[in-house]
């Protein structure tokens, strides 16, 4: 796998937990949860892409990714679960 192409899992990674995060904080809990949840698929092939290489820098980077998504993703959704039961 070239350089260029193991960075895309990060990127896109990245991308859909901001956009999760950014959704949360407009106010649309429940779609930002699940767009980064959906971080979890690029995370997972970054870490594929991550054991298949040389070093460990990768990997430690998707892995890093795939937990950051898993909590920003329990954070909109339990934030959306109080607003239920709030309101």
């Amino acid at each position: 796998m070239s350089a260029s192409t193991s960075k895309l899992p990060h990127i896109a990674a990245l991308a859909c937990i901001v956009l999760g995060l950014l959704l949360g904080i407009l106010g649309s809990t429940l779609t930002g949860g699940i767009i980064a949840g959906v971080a979890v698929i690029p995370a997972c092939w970054g870490m594929w892409a991550g054991m298949q290489q040389d070093s460990q820098g990768s990997l430690v980077l998707a892995l890093l990714l795939f937990v950051v998504s898993v909590g920003v993703t329990s954070l909109l959704i339990v934030a959306r679960v109080l607003g239920w039961l709030a309101g």
